[in-house]
């Protein structure tokens, strides 16, 4: 009975030291996904966006007080080349004539990018060849963070210095207040299973579009086994014929 007791007063502790501090410690674990970058518009000379509707509109906000759109050059999977999808190239130009931007208004970004990681490459390269241009990036509040290391991580100190990264309030959900909304769960937790994965495949998986079926199994293969998955080698063996059963035959 004695041990019964103690750990039923542990439980009692336990549970309402939880209720007490899950909120600061909530919010101090939030502080790892979130962009501390101070933002000074009159400073700031060019935006970047990558897409989405509340982007979109942030830029055009940004746009009337003379900054310019910068927009990337997306690599065009198989399915914008055979015509089934339209390309992002024309798409959001488009959509920003639609919303009463000048052509003079926005700029490509050269090179044709396939994830975040290479359009923050061809950015690096645009900020090199234009040193006197501050670049506000838009991003998701809960993905800002890892944005902000990402530029750390593939640009030069001075480069990056010149980029700032402007984080976007969610409207579902206070982003400080997640906890308090089932929206706020779902995408909390998808932004850390996304951290997860590019933790564990750092350098991407293979491109489908760029590899025949023979070699992106391969090379999937090959991505396992570096991840310590233990592959036997197959060995294809022939199937053995089928005979043809008469019909009516049980």
């Amino acid at each position: 009975m004695p041990g019964r007791r103690k750990w039923l007063i542990f439980a009692v502790i336990t549970l309402v030291s939880a209720g007490l501090l899950h909120e600061p410690l909530l919010s101090a674990v939030t502080r790892g996904f979130l962009s501390n970058d101070l933002i000074d518009d009159v400073a700031t000379t060019h935006v970047y966006m990558m897409g989405g509707d509340r982007m979109l509109e942030t830029a055009m906000e940004m746009s009337h007080d003379g900054i310019v759109i910068l927009l990337p050059e997306v690599w065009a999977p198989r399915s914008v080349q055979c015509g089934a999808v339209p390309a992002s190239d024309d798409l959001l130009p488009r959509l920003l004539a639609d919303l009463g931007a000048e052509p003079d208004q926005w700029i490509r970004v050269s090179g044709r990018a396939r994830d975040r990681r290479e359009r923050i490459q061809f950015l690096g390269d645009w900020l090199d060849r234009n040193p006197e241009a501050v670049v506000c990036m838009l991003s998701d509040a809960l993905s800002s963070g890892g944005l902000r290391r990402q530029i750390d991580g593939e640009l030069s100190v001075e480069v990056a210095g010149r980029v700032k990264i402007k984080p976007l309030q969610p409207i579902e959900y206070p982003v400080d207040r997640w906890w308090r909304s089932t929206t706020g769960w779902k995408a909390f937790y998808g932004k850390a299973i996304g951290r997860f994965w590019g933790w564990l495949s750092p350098e991407g998986i293979p491109i489908a579009d760029d590899l025949s079926p023979q070699e992106y199994e391969e090379a999937f293969r090959q991505r396992l086994q570096s991840l310590g998955v233990d592959l036997k080698p197959t060995e294809s063996e022939p199937l053995p014929p089928t005979e043809l059963s008469p019909v009516g035959a049980s």
